[in-house]
């Protein structure tokens, strides 16, 4: 309840504050011309057309499609993703005052209320970072294997988004890379004392190799996918112009 009355207050602050493409063609309006890019042939290759990652192009396309108006499509996904990180910490860590005061930090944190209204891909990279950092825990504190499959599955697609909204999206792998080392020693603990009971110890090695394989894979397909997409446009294997 408490979580729905601050969400619900938010958009009641938000509500008479417009969204703005300014004249920036490098930036926030690049954006905006990448996704009309989406819904129409393919444009003739010049310095600007992979100049830009495609994760908030995307974005702009997709709430499109769905008929939500661009800035509320934003601080749903905003306010969504924080929701998504303190229930985490909540469920997984029975930390109730802690998840309540970090998501209203989060709700009415200052930037938001300037960020939001931009066509900007950092609009995407505080959402998409928050439910990544959801997924690992419950990746951490999950004691099936299905779970594990299912939490490290949800982490791979969002990673595979994340690693294309910004380009320095590199910095993130060594939290995932800490995660698994983690669930690899839990589980060589529990083995090592014997303790065969333990949770833990159902997490065999072709178990976490199969949950990190669940991690890298939508990454690959997708980055393989826009390189295929480029290749036949423009004759470039790549995702994009920067990053060659």
């Amino acid at each position: 309840f408490w979580a729905v009355v601050l969400v619900l207050l938010k958009l009641w602050l938000i509500a008479h504050l417009p969204i703005r493409a300014s004249t920036a063609g490098y930036d926030n309006l690049r954006y905006v011309i990448l996704a009309h890019n989406f819904l129409q042939p393919p444009p003739a290759y010049d310095s600007l057309v992979l100049v830009r990652q495609p994760g908030y192009p995307f974005f702009i396309v997709l709430s499109y499609y769905l008929h939500i108006p661009l800035r509320f499509a934003q601080e749903l996904l905003y306010l969504a993703s924080g929701w998504f990180l303190a229930d985490a910490i909540d469920r997984r860590y029975l930390a109730k005052l802690a998840s309540r005061i970090l998501f209203a930090l989060y709700v009415f944190a200052p930037f938001s209320f300037h960020w939001n209204r931009q066509t900007i891909q950092e609009v995407l990279y505080l959402p998409l970072t928050a439910i990544i950092f959801g997924c690992l825990i419950h990746l951490l504190e999950t004691q099936t294997n299905r779970g594990l499959f299912g939490w490290s599955l949800l982490l791979g697609m969002v990673l595979a988004w994340f690693w294309y909204t910004r380009l320095e999206g590199v910095w993130i792998l060594p939290a995932i890379a800490l995660t698994y080392l983690l669930l690899l020693y839990r589980n060589l603990r529990s083995y090592a004392t014997d303790n065969r009971e333990s949770a833990f110890a159902k997490y065999n090695i072709p178990s976490i190799g199969f949950s990190i394989a669940c991690v890298f894979v939508p990454v690959l397909v997708v980055t393989s996918s826009i390189s295929l997409s480029h290749y036949f446009q423009y004759g470039l294997y790549d995702t994009n112009d920067l990053k060659s």
